[in-house]
């Protein structure tokens, strides 16, 4: 009688969570899906030569007040022949780290001088969003 019960219990918890399932899944799918197509899109964008400028490390502050940091690439670029500057680039994990050192080897293969190309998405003079390859 009590494995019965038990068994009532557990197969109506699975139905509750098959439903939650059901509801939550299109749900962040759907709040995840611009930046999904953007990143599957990344490898239609045009390229521009970029010369790397300086590795930067950034400050962020956490929920918790905690101050987190994340390595950037500071590099410049030409667009319609105007030289721009930006770090605005989507290169390693993102990731906020706790320490600089972490973070800095999240864009450690960048070097000052170094010449890649950059897959961007530019306006005229501004690059929205770029990842290196």
């Amino acid at each position: 009688m009590q494995n019965s019960v038990w068994l009532e219990k557990t197969v109506l918890k699975l139905k509750w969570a098959a439903v939650l399932l059901t509801v939550m899944c299109p749900i962040l799918l759907a709040i995840n899906l611009p930046e999904t197509l953007r990143q599957a899109g990344s490898a239609e964008w045009p390229s521009v030569e970029g010369r790397v400028i300086d590795v930067v490390i950034k400050p962020w502050l956490g929920e918790k007040k905690q101050v987190m940091q994340y390595g950037r690439v500071l590099y410049t670029y030409q667009v319609n022949g105007k030289e721009c500057t930006t770090d605005l680039t989507d290169l390693g994990p993102g990731m906020k780290r706790p320490d600089e050192m972490t973070a800095r080897m999240d864009v450690a293969e960048y070097r000052p001088g170094m010449s890649p190309a950059w897959s961007c998405q530019c306006t005229t003079t501004q690059m929205i969003r770029a990842s290196a390859f």
